[in-house]
């Protein structure tokens, strides 16, 4: 969804700039341009036919120079301050760390995977208890496909989900699941809360944290994704891990 791109910290104007990219060329190959423009030159003749692609490196690339061209540094404050940085965000995170913080420095420590994207994963983050790269998958899919049945995420509702992760694939709740997933949404073995971080962080960023933990392991096939599918309608997917822990 729009949402994605906007908590995930792009630009508005770079994101329509992208889109109207997609599967459409300017006459003078121009990449960055206002929708006023685009609108004002557009020629239908210079549609596409081919299937679009979508490039997140060049969403990337345009984010960047709008960015560095487009903003002042009051212009990028502000932003940061709606985006992530303002009072409301930071009032649902205090709660989380109030008890465990020593120094004030320990707050980023502990919250440093709700504001960046790219987290530092390693197999034996996401491979706890000796699991194989490829269960770890199937288990992150699943929870990502429970958690899709929720309208909204709540930490509540979530950890029911966990439970029923840890019953679907006859595995331990506490040495398998809790592990993998702290090391999936946060990047560490132990941190904050871990069903109310993802209430904060809500479905879109939950997906996408989830997603790169997939690809960092290998990615999943369109076979497997079926093969899960056709499991859990007898609600037993134990057949997918090797040695049930």
């Amino acid at each position: 969804s729009t949402f994605y791109f906007r908590d995930m910290g792009y630009l508005s104007d770079a994101l329509v700039n992208f889109l109207t990219l997609m599967g459409y060329s300017t006459p003078d190959e121009k990449e960055i341009y206002s929708f006023d423009t685009f609108v004002k030159d557009f020629d239908p003749t210079r549609i596409g036919t081919s299937g679009a692609f979508f490039d997140v490196q060049k969403l990337d690339w345009l984010n960047q120079q709008y960015i560095i061209n487009n903003l002042s540094e009051n212009d990028l404050l502000n932003l940061l301050k709606k985006w992530q940085f303002n009072d409301d965000f930071f009032q649902k995170l205090l709660p989380l760390c109030h008890t465990r913080m020593k120094t004030l420095t320990d707050f980023m420590e502990l919250f440093d995977f709700m504001f960046i994207n790219n987290l530092n994963y390693s197999e034996d983050l996401l491979c706890p208890k000796k699991i194989s790269k490829e269960e770890a998958v199937f288990i992150l899919y699943t929870f990502m496909m429970l958690l899709e049945k929720q309208d909204a995420l709540k930490a509540e509702s979530i950890e029911k989900d966990t439970h029923t992760l840890a019953d679907l694939f006859q595995i331990n709740h506490k040495k398998i699941i809790m592990p993998l997933l702290f090391g999936a949404i946060q990047g560490k073995k132990f941190g904050p809360p871990l069903f109310k971080s993802l209430e904060i962080l809500k479905k879109d960023r939950s997906r996408a944290k989830l997603l790169n933990a997939i690809d960092f392991l290998g990615g999943i096939s369109n076979k497997k994704i079926a093969t899960i599918k056709k499991l859990l309608e007898s609600k037993d997917l134990s057949s997918l891990i090797k040695q049930n822990n």
